[in-house]
């Protein structure tokens, strides 16, 4: 058995395990499964089927352990959740433009809640101007 470096699916940290990766390996930060196709460099989620692998069974959960002979971890720190959830923020960004920052948030609360209280007044007694 020798160790790698690989990187884990769910947080993008390091981890070393012992290859071949056995089934109930677990990344040491968040404690997410290993030996699962999101680790696999044959796994692809854009194609059909999402393992590239000839001879691999389509998997049915590509986040759960499995039992698949032919997976094969990504190596280094190649991605990850964190790395996902920065594409998704900036892609967010880039279609709705910055949000304003919010200085005071218990201050913006408070107007909401307000200004709800006034409208759910008004509904019931009606406007008197």
């Amino acid at each position: 058995m020798t160790k790698s470096s690989i990187a884990c699916w769910n947080c993008g940290e390091s981890c070393d395990e012992p290859l071949p990766l056995s089934r109930h390996a677990a990344c040491q930060h968040c404690f997410e499964m290993l030996h699962c196709c999101l680790m696999c460099r044959h796994f692809d989620p854009q194609q059909r089927p999402a393992c590239q692998h000839d001879l691999a069974d389509p998997p049915r959960e590509s986040d759960s352990a499995n039992f698949c002979d032919f997976l094969t971890p990504r190596r280094g720190l190649q991605g990850g959740k964190s790395a996902r959830d920065q594409n998704a923020s900036a892609k967010l960004s880039a279609l709705f433009g910055d949000a304003p920052e919010i200085e005071d948030e218990a201050e913006l609360d408070a107007d909401v809640q307000s200004s709800s209280a006034e409208r759910q007044l008004q509904d019931l007694f009606g406007e008197d101007d």
